[in-house]
């Protein structure tokens, strides 16, 4: 009965050690890469109306923090080129702060962070310790917080926390300052990036504008510096009557002056068969006659003159000469109100675009910590085993009452 008791507490010892220790072993190799210590956190303010590449939906068509300069811009961008920015939204590539979080944690940036953990040592007279890219990267934790949350969206405020642990004070706040400053000038550098790229493709459409608008003003010139376009069908058939009495009167003046010609040479006969005391008298009436002949040809000349100068204006072209005309003249009207408007917005945005500033904004740095942030490791790995032997313990008497319990059954 001894040998069977002291079994039984060997076996309890052993099984309470053995789940306690992988409980202990399994939270050490957990924490292997935690770094204990203080926590410094600084905090950075952020445009997430920001984006690279594709345009941000309008401010009246964002949430609580997906405003901004950038998306008011790309907004006006939008009805500038034609584009209902309704029909052609973009959130999907807004940089929103869960996406910023994420950047400011890449490998690069922890590579950054690492580089410059030596002069942070040297700048606060703590002992140097050796970091690796791994421990870099597990000390560092950016936060967002959320705004509104619905069962269809997800808004976030307008904040990104940076905390870095180190395990002396001074270490935690500077590195987590250069990791703002980092922070900051990565996202700097993707937003002049994006500036310069759209800035191009403003330029790019306000030079097509430009030189549409010039186009259209140009017709517009041409045509409005001639005949009146509209009142052109009312000239040519004011033209086209005035020719049609020309002709009349043409016709008038030929037949009076066939005649005046008929009769003036009928008095020259008369004259030199006419005794002389008779010859003086008519000769003055032949030098009025051959006068009169004169100035009806002077008449006729200038009217068969005037006649044909309004000749081409009555062909069969003229009625389509009109209307492409007329046509051309609304087209060119209806381009320069069109244009206008774009060029106008487009210089706007330029503008907007050259002064627009950084998407990222330290809000406030980080201070140094005074107390330790969270327990340590050890603590973990303790109070994982302490679970752990309380587990063993319940496991170590259930598999004895089973054991027994099977034996009765055995014996029965």
């Amino acid at each position: 009965m001894a040998k069977s008791g002291t079994k039984i507490l060997f076996g309890f010892v052993f099984f309470v050690l053995l789940v306690g220790g992988l409980a202990g072993g399994g939270a050490w190799y957990l924490t292997e890469h935690r770094v204990e210590g203080y926590r410094a956190t600084a905090t950075l303010l952020l445009d997430t109306g920001f984006a690279p590449g594709p345009m941000a939906p309008p401010p009246s068509e964002q949430g609580p923090g997906m405003g901004g300069p950038m998306g008011s811009l790309r907004h006006d961008v939008k009805k500038a080129l034609g584009m209902d920015p309704k029909a052609h939204p973009a959130p999907q590539g807004t940089i929103a702060p869960p996406d910023y979080a994420t950047l400011f944690r890449t490998d690069a940036m922890a590579a950054q962070l690492k580089d410059g953990l030596g002069a942070i040592y040297t700048e606060t007279g703590v002992a140097p310790k050796e970091w690796t890219l791994e421990e870099v990267r597990h000390a560092m934790e950016a936060k967002t917080q959320v705004a509104l949350q619905t069962h269809d969206n997800v808004v976030y405020r307008r904040v990104v926390s940076l905390e870095f642990t180190a395990e002396a004070p001074e270490v935690a706040s500077a590195a987590a300052n250069a990791w703002a400053e980092a922070a900051k000038s990565f996202a700097a550098s993707i937003a002049q990036e994006d500036r310069e790229a759209r800035s191009v493709a403003i330029q790019s459409k306000l030079d097509a504008m430009r030189g549409e608008l010039d186009a259209a003003v140009a017709v517009q010139d041409e045509l409005l510096q001639g005949p009146d376009v509209d009142g052109l069908a009312q000239s040519a058939s004011e033209q086209a009557e005035a020719a049609r009495a020309l002709k009349e009167h043409l016709q008038s003046l030929e037949q009076t002056l066939a005649r005046d010609e008929a009769a003036l040479t009928a008095l020259k006969s008369y004259v030199s068969k006419a005794p002389v005391a008779v010859v003086m008298e008519l000769s003055v009436t032949e030098a009025n006659l051959e006068a009169t002949l004169a100035g009806s040809r002077a008449e006729r000349d200038y009217v068969a003159q005037r006649v044909a100068a309004l000749a081409p204006v009555d062909t069969p072209d003229a009625p389509a000469n009109r209307a492409l005309a007329r046509r051309k003249l609304e087209e060119a009207e209806a381009t320069v109100d069109r244009v206008k408007p774009v060029i106008a917005a487009l210089e706007d945005a330029k503008s907007a675009n050259e002064t627009l500033q950084d998407p990222v904004r330290i809000a406030a740095k980080a201070i140094t910590p005074e107390s330790p942030a969270g327990p340590h490791r050890y603590v973990l790995v303790g109070g994982a085993a302490l679970l752990g032997a309380v587990l063993g313990m319940i496991l170590y008497f259930a598999l004895l009452t089973l054991r027994v319990y099977a034996r009765e059954l055995d014996r029965a």
